[in-house]
């Protein structure tokens, strides 16, 4: 992939990871609304979540009352403004070794939103794959440039 494509690539996520906002995020027995929970709706509980439970209990309930539920809705509620950090780091290009540390990083907070749907038995929908595909798309689309291997004017692949 040349430049070009790559950056297709990013703005091509980034509307995904917008779009997403809009669309239901899960389904199921959990969801206890009239209407199925949006990206936006979750993404704001989610984040709000820590503080709102210590500020009811307080922080030592956190770890205690249902840890592993608790601690995943809480990284769960950090993988937007991470990925709107990574974002930036990624416009901006100062920190290249920083941002692919990160990358790597970030993917390891996705798995806690799969802990979220099972504790509270629900299934994710239409808006989680296009979130998830979206933010995917924008901070690997540079790594898909520097991967494909460069063609010669005789259309044979270069070898390194």
């Amino acid at each position: 992939m040349n430049k070009r494509s790559g950056r297709a690539v990013f703005w091509l996520g980034f509307l995904a990871y917008a779009a997403s906002f809009l669309l239901p995020m899960a389904g199921g027995r959990g969801v206890n609304a009239t209407k199925l929970p949006s990206i936006a709706g979750c993404t704001l509980d989610w984040f709000l979540f820590p503080w709102i439970y210590v500020h009811l209990h307080n922080f030592g309930h956190l770890l205690t009352d249902a840890p592993i539920e608790n601690v995943s809705v809480a990284v769960s509620g950090w993988i937007n403004p991470v990925f709107l950090l990574l974002l930036l780091s990624l416009l901006i290009g100062k920190t290249p070794r920083l941002s692919r540390i990160s990358r790597y990083v970030f993917l390891l907070m996705l798995p806690f939103c799969w802990i979220v749907f099972l504790k509270q038995d629900m299934y994710p929908l239409q808006g989680y794959f296009l979130w998830t595909g979206g933010m995917l798309l924008v901070l690997f689309s540079s790594a898909l440039e520097s991967r494909r291997p460069a063609v010669t004017t005789s259309g044979q692949a270069a070898h390194p």
